[in-house]
């Protein structure tokens, strides 16, 4: 069955194999995790959230109450959500998880356990807030994205907002994408050690069969044919983020 990303710049369509681990998610459950990153457009906002189940990661909250859309959870340590949202969300009656401050796992990490324990009645899961920032904050949140993925807990199916999207492709995968708009930039990369089988159609410089290594991660900085709109990216072994940006 595929799995259904509608942003409103890209749809992506994610057809697992019947070997996937993702094949396992039947839910009707569609979330939308929202953390404290850059914060998307109140456009890109809006439509990304339409028909989503909201779960924030403390500041992502503020996202949440700027545009008036109650979350279903809040964790988080309230290091950077805003007082004026903790009172928000307290008088909404959302539930919270409060976390101290010092602790070893980061509050994205707390909310994605979280998720995992849902089980198999989340459908899918898309990200907003990741991008921007700090650096390490980025390689931190990609890093333990990708670990769930590997242990198979969740169906997590891309990171986004208006500027940048990164879609997860997983062993036996293929990601069809139809651009409303098409990215400067589109990009494929290794996230695993090395990724086997990988063929691209509707872009520049197609590729067919190859392995690409994380090591060596010479499939970035393509474009898609301005007379498609589309592309197609086939994924037999590995895990591979395939990312655009738009100017």
């Amino acid at each position: 069955m595929n799995r259904k990303v509608v942003f409103p710049q890209v749809l992506g369509l994610v057809t697992p194999s019947d070997h996937s681990s993702r094949s396992a998610f039947s839910g009707t459950r569609d979330l939308l995790l929202v953390c404290g990153g850059r914060s998307p457009s109140s456009e890109w906002f809006r439509k990304a959230a339409q028909g989503r189940e909201l779960h924030c990661a403390d500041s992502g909250a503020n996202i949440c109450r700027r545009e008036d859309l109650l979350p279903a959870s809040f964790v988080g340590d309230g290091d950077s959500a805003d007082p004026e949202t903790l009172l928000w969300l307290e008088e909404k009656g959302v539930p919270r998880l409060f976390l101290p401050r010092e602790k070893d796992e980061t509050d994205y990490q707390v909310l994605l356990h979280r998720i995992a324990s849902l089980g198999e009645s989340v459908r899918t899961i898309v990200v907003t807030g990741i991008w921007g920032g700090r650096f390490d904050h980025l390689y931190s949140a990609l890093g333990i994205s990708v670990g769930f993925l590997a242990r198979e807990t969740i169906p997590l199916l891309a990171l986004g907002d208006s500027e940048e999207v990164l879609f997860f492709l997983c062993s036996g995968e293929s990601l069809e994408l139809r651009f409303a708009s098409s990215p400067s930039v589109f990009s494929l990369l290794p996230l695993s050690e090395s990724c086997e089988g990988v063929t691209s159609r509707g872009t520049k410089w197609d590729l067919t069969d190859v392995a690409l290594s994380r090591h060596c991660p010479y499939a970035i900085s393509n474009e898609i044919l301005r007379e498609s709109e589309n592309c197609t990216v086939i994924l037999k072994r590995g895990i591979l983020g395939v990312y655009a940006w738009w100017e």
